[in-house]
């Protein structure tokens, strides 16, 4: 598949996909690429089909779970888009990138404790990371004096 994706036959690879995972629905890797080109294609019900049926497979897949949050979050639906970024970070707690994200959907949520917590994870984690003084100022404002 990554052969006919670097010849520029994403089309057709993306149909390889789909038939493998007819097959192996727990292909993580098989999954995790089609639901990402599914999501740049703009295919968002697709590539959310794609997930559910993974994760009723078996898999657990930060990638995914990340995916999930992201179409969750694009549909309005910021409970689903919480619950698939905790699978994701707690599948993969060290990763800064995750717990950015998380915080971010704790500030769109309203939940200040859990986007603190988040952006704490964040300064330990990835203390560089260009988006923690913005997620710092974004959290400022709320706090008690």
């Amino acid at each position: 598949m990554n052969l006919m994706l670097n010849l520029g036959e994403e089309t057709a690879a993306m149909e390889v996909a789909r038939r493998i995972l007819a097959v192996v629905p727990a292909e993580r890797q098989t999954a995790e690429l089609l639901a990402g080109r599914l999501v740049a294609r703009g295919a968002l019900p697709e590539a959310l089909a794609v997930i559910d049926r993974a994760t009723q497979a078996g898999v657990a897949s930060p990638p995914l779970a990340a995916e999930e949050a992201y179409l969750h979050m694009q549909r309005g639906d910021l409970p689903a888009a919480l619950a698939a970024m905790e699978r994701a970070v707690r599948l993969d707690p060290d990763n800064g990138e995750l717990h950015t994200n998380f915080a971010l959907l704790y500030l769109a949520a309203g939940d200040l404790g859990g986007a603190a917590h988040e952006i704490d994870a964040v300064a330990r984690l990835a203390p560089d990371n260009p988006a923690l003084p913005a997620l710092r100022a974004r959290l400022t404002p709320h706090r008690a004096p």
